[in-house]
């Protein structure tokens, strides 16, 4: 796609509808193949690439994209270091991280600075 045909365009579709017609059209005649499209979640996704499927289309599933793909694509791209999986794992890590803060004192507003022995646990 040139520059000078770049859009974006945000479309809310009623349920009945996964895509705007022209967009729908574009799929059908093979001209909608470069374009990015973004998801507001994975059922949504999902639904419509089923949908595309139905019709007997081959999609390239990469330019179908929920944001949090999206970001994830761009933490790639731009080389940062590798995110932690939300889960148990990551918890501790935190918990472990803001006890030794706390026993430090550099959370203030959250923990007084104390000399009681205390016992930090996770609740």
């Amino acid at each position: 796609m040139s520059e000078e045909n770049s859009a974006i365009t945000i479309e809310v579709q009623p349920l009945s509808a996964h895509f705007p017609g022209w967009l729908q059209e574009a799929f059908v005649e093979r001209k909608a193949d470069e374009l990015l499209i973004v998801y507001p979640n994975e059922p949504s996704r999902s639904q419509a690439l089923n949908f595309l499927a139905g019709l007997g289309l081959s999609v390239d599933t990469t330019h179908h994209l929920t944001l949090g793909r999206l970001v994830d694509l761009f933490h790639l791209d731009l080389k940062l270091p590798r995110k932690l999986q939300d889960g148990p794992a990551l918890f501790n890590v935190v918990h472990e991280m803001t006890k030794q803060a706390a026993e430090k004192g550099d959370l203030p507003l959250l923990f007084a600075p104390t000399k009681q022995n205390r016992v930090w646990r996770p609740n």
